[in-house]
């Protein structure tokens, strides 16, 4: 969530400030319907709340006093929580898996790496290839240039480097998400090969 109601513990008005502004140790309301800010444990209130979309849990989870809940979580009771935070919310939980994905996204394995560099030399040289098959062709007159050009275009559509160069970094994103979704975090797409 972006906004965050903040509870003022000397006077216990509520003030909503963005949640990256919220300092661990803060005192924090979570309403029924909204989501949880920050990470933290809840120091009032019971409530069920959904971590679907953190934990993959389908059904609501019963929080008391003294459970950790995590940003993200959506308080589905109908109860409000105090939560007591206890990380800001560019370090929470959710935060850290989301820069460990985009790490692991960013990161080439050794596979990504020899198809890449495969690509940057055999790229030029089939697009050299076509383009001396389809112009060189016309000097030996029309039906020479004719019959050369169809097939310089043949062998730029046949030996086009594309599904190659595309089809491993597809794999491993699939194969990334697919398990992010079920609640296992790969670092790295040279984890996948190992």
């Amino acid at each position: 969530p972006e906004c965050a109601n903040v509870i003022n513990p000397i006077t216990n008005e509520r003030v909503v400030l963005q949640a990256c502004a919220v300092a661990v140790g803060t005192i924090v309301s979570v309403r029924p319907g909204d989501a949880c800010p920050c990470d933290g444990i809840i120091e009032e209130g019971q409530s069920t709340v959904d971590e679907s979309k953190i934990t993959g849990q389908s059904k609501p989870v019963v929080k008391y006093p003294g459970s950790y809940v995590s940003s993200g979580a959506i308080n589905t009771g109908c109860t409000e929580l105090v939560v007591k935070t206890t990380a800001t919310s560019n370090n929470s939980a959710v935060a850290r898996r989301i820069r460990v994905m985009e790490e692991a996204q960013t990161s080439g394995s050794d596979t990504e790496k020899l198809i890449d560099s495969f690509a940057k030399i055999y790229t030029p040289i089939i697009a050299f290839l076509g383009i001396c098959m389809c112009t060189i062709g016309w000097a030996f007159g029309n039906e020479a240039g004719r019959y050369w050009t169809k097939n310089g275009l043949v062998t730029v559509a046949i030996a086009c480097p594309c599904p190659v160069v595309i089809s491993t970094p597809c794999t491993y994103m699939a194969a990334l998400a697919a398990s992010a979704q079920k609640g296992v975090l790969i670092k790295e797409g040279k984890y996948l090969e190992e």
